[in-house]
């Protein structure tokens, strides 16, 4: 029988290409070297059989189909670049977070030599979304007045009106912590603002009520006894109106006109007092006294013209005098 020699050509032409495995991952490079490399022993061997040159061409052709192109990382990379130049103190802790995360993911698919392109593409829209999503820390400033405005009425609530400042603290209370939280966004840190201001606008100081309160100090002290009934009893009047002023808690510095008219017209009834005079007093007693006498007598005045009785002829007491 005729000696039958392998075919050499197939695996002859593979192992003559020279495939670009700089544009391969390291892994897709290594295989297809580790098959050339095997191919080109059994060429060099005079005893390989066809089969075993069979295979090897078969384990070259399916190490290339097999390559796997480097990925492409220029977007990723330029990426990365944008995202470290980005600063931590300016957004929220939580997307902040976020951001640092797909980074590191981004910077171990940079690293990987054999990453896929779609890998690489996943880290790419992944970090981009992470980076569309920073939120801004919110600018406080309004904030911060607001609430010092509140905190400064809170301080000295006992000059206010209580029924305009009900409420105020619980709100400074809710700004408080809306400050202090970094996750807070501008449309509730300027919400808060608005609602703090309003509310501080609301706040009415008490009336200040000294000078009405030393006047009826004043007019309690006086003995009305002594003074004339009309006079008397035009102080009790203003005295009254005085006092319920006095006790009304809801009196604020918008009423102040009227708590100042209050305290000048009860100055006035003091200052219109018309003491009693001893003469009228005295002379209304003795009145009093003399008509109670006569009636009580029985006698005739006899100074009234209109008693017919005269003197009587004959009166010892009468004087006559001839003409």
């Amino acid at each position: 029988a005729d000696l039958i020699l392998p075919n050499y050509t197939e695996a002859q032409i593979l192992l003559q290409r020279q495939p670009q495995t700089e544009l391969l991952t390291d892994e897709a490079a290594q295989a297809l070297a580790d098959a050339i490399e095997a191919g080109r022993a059994v060429l060099d061997n005079p005893e390989a059989t066809q089969k075993e040159v069979d295979d090897a061409a078969m384990a070259i052709v399916e190490a290339m189909n097999n390559s796997v192109l480097m990925a492409n990382k220029t977007r990723l990379a330029q990426l990365i670049e944008i995202v470290n130049q980005l600063t931590e103190d300016k957004y929220t802790a939580s997307t902040w977070k976020v951001c640092e995360e797909k980074l590191a993911q981004a910077n171990a698919v940079m690293d990987d030599l054999n990453a896929t392109q779609q890998q690489v593409n996943d880290a790419y829209e992944e970090l981009l979304n992470a980076m569309v999503g920073l939120q801004l820390k919110a600018q406080k400033a309004a904030l911060k007045s607001a609430l010092d405005i509140a905190r400064t009425i809170l301080y000295s609530a006992d000059e206010y009106v209580e029924s305009t400042i009900k409420g105020l603290s619980e709100l400074v209370a809710e700004g408080e912590a809306l400050y202090y939280n970094d996750e807070a966004t501008q449309s509730e840190v300027d919400e808060m603002a608005k609602a703090l201001l309003e509310a501080a606008m609301k706040a009415r100081k008490l009336a200040d009520k000294s000078a009405l309160q030393s006047a009826v100090e004043k007019a309690e002290a006086i003995d009305l006894t002594l003074y004339t009934t009309d006079s008397a009893n035009g102080l009790s009047n203003a005295l009254l109106s005085a006092k319920q002023m006095l006790a009304d808690a809801d009196l604020s510095e918008d009423d102040q006109a009227k708590v100042d008219d209050a305290a000048a017209t009860l100055t006035k009834a003091i200052d219109d007092l018309i003491l009693k005079t001893s003469d009228s007093d005295s002379d209304s007693s003795e009145n009093n006294g003399s008509s109670n006498e006569s009636t009580s007598s029985g006698e005739s005045d006899p100074t009234d013209e209109s008693n017919p009785a005269g003197p009587t002829t004959g009166d010892s007491d009468v004087l006559v005098i001839a003409l």
